[in-house]
């Protein structure tokens, strides 16, 4: 049976992108790009988690905006980076991903300023309406974890329901005008 950490770790906004560059790698045949972009959007972001959870005492579940705000800053870099790598490598559809992710991650910085919004929901809808949008339709069957994570977050305490509304519509509504512009 899985416990409510396990379902918190599998659609975590690290483990989306883990995913996302897997889908890539498989539709573009492109192995190399699974690589660069696991490295960028999904190693370097989990290793700045579990520094912060490691060094600073924090519940790594419903982690104060203070703290949040400072996880954000040190993984911005990782998807500039990688997208610039995989840009450089012309690896186009890995670089929007990279674009992608970077942009959410700053909104959601901004939105967290005045309001808690769960970055776990915008990871999973962001990813999954860029992949599905990109690559084959198919892979909005990811949608179905959506419910699930919610439940999770709920139960814990990590947010309420209209945190989780929040970051869903930013993850929909932000990859998709960014899907049309890139």
């Amino acid at each position: 049976m899985l416990s409510l950490q396990d379902i918190s770790i599998a659609t975590s906004p690290q483990a989306f992108a883990f995913y996302g560059t897997i889908i890539i790698g498989a539709y573009t045949k492109d192995p190399l790009s699974v690589m660069v972009g696991t490295l960028f959007y999904a190693l370097w972001p989990s290793l700045v988690m579990v520094y912060y959870y490691m060094t600073v005492v924090t519940d790594v579940e419903a982690m104060d905006r203070k703290v949040r705000y400072k996880i954000y800053a040190a993984t911005l870099p990782a998807y500039l980076a990688g997208a610039a790598v995989a840009s450089i490598l012309g690896m186009t559809l890995l670089a929007k991903y990279g674009i992608m992710y970077f942009i959410v991650i700053i909104i959601m910085m901004t939105i967290n300023f005045k309001k808690k919004a769960s970055t776990h929901m915008a990871g999973i809808i962001g990813p999954t309406t860029f992949l599905a949008l990109e690559t084959w339709p198919s892979i909005a069957i990811l949608y179905i974890l959506a419910p699930l994570m919610a439940l999770q977050r709920i139960k814990v305490g990590a947010h309420t329901k209209s945190e989780l509304a929040i970051g869903a519509a930013i993850g929909l509504v932000i990859t998709t005008i960014l899907w049309w512009i890139l």
